[in-house]
C-alpha cells in the first residue's frame, strides 16, 4: 500500500529516512525532467536534482501541508533550476558537434533531424519565456500537472495560472511565426 505524501512527510520529520527515500523515489523522475528542461545536460540536471532533494529535506519543516507536496517540491525545483541557470549561463555549450549528423544521411536520419530541430526550436522558445511562464508550461506539458498544482507551485490562483499558461503559449506561437518555424 502506498502512503500519502503528507504521511511520508510527517514520518520524515519524525526521523524516518525510509519515508523520505519513498518521497524521493516517487518524485525523482519528475524533478529530473523539470531540471533537464532548464539544464539540457544530464549531469547538470542530476546536480540540480540532488540540490532540490537536499534543500527539500532541510526545509521539510516549513512545508505546511495546505497545498500538494508535489507543488511545493516543484516550486523548489524551479527555484533551484533558475539559480543553476543564473550561475552557469556563461558556461553553457548547447550544441555538441558530435550530435550533428553527416549531410549525406538516410531518409530516416533526415526525419530524425527534422524532429530534433523542431524539438530544439520548442526548447529554445521555452527558454526565452519568463521563469513563471516556463515553469507553468513545463509543469503542464512535460509533467502533465493539473492547473491547481501549477497554481500552487506559482503561489497564485488557478485563473492566474491559466493566464500565465495562455500568455506563454501565445508568446511561443508568435515567436514561431516570426521565425518561420511554426510547430
Amino acid at each position: 500500500m502506498q502512503l500519502a505524501d503528507d504521511t511520508l512527510v510527517s514520518e520524515t520529520i519524525a526521523g524516518s529516512h525510509a519515508a523520505y527515500e519513498q518521497l524521493v523515489s516517487r518524485y525523482e523522475k519528475l524533478v529530473f525532467k523539470v531540471a533537464w528542461s532548464y539544464a539540457k545536460q544530464r549531469e547538470s540536471a542530476l546536480d540540480i536534482c540532488q540540490d532540490v532533494f537536499v534543500k527539500a529535506f532541510r526545509k521539510l519543516g516549513s512545508y505546511r501541508g495546505d497545498g500538494a507536496f508535489r507543488a511545493w517540491l516543484m516550486r523548489i525545483t524551479h527555484h533551484e533550476s533558475v539559480n543553476w541557470l543564473r550561475s552557469n549561463r556563461r558556461h553553457l555549450d548547447w550544441i555538441d558537434l558530435d550530435d550533428v549528423a553527416d549531410p549525406a544521411c538516410a531518409p530516416q536520419q533526415e526525419n530524425d533531424l527534422i524532429v530534433d530541430e523542431t524539438r530544439r526550436g520548442l526548447l529554445d522558445r521555452l527558454d526565452r519565456l519568463n521563469p513563471r511562464q516556463r515553469q507553468a508550461l513545463t509543469m503542464r506539458y512535460f509533467d502533465r500537472a493539473p492547473v491547481r498544482d501549477i497554481a500552487s507551485a506559482l503561489a497564485c490562483t488557478e485563473g492566474v495560472a491559466r493566464n500565465i499558461l495562455f500568455r506563454g503559449l501565445e508568446k511561443m506561437r508568435l515567436e514561431a511565426r516570426t521565425t518561420g518555424r511554426e510547430t
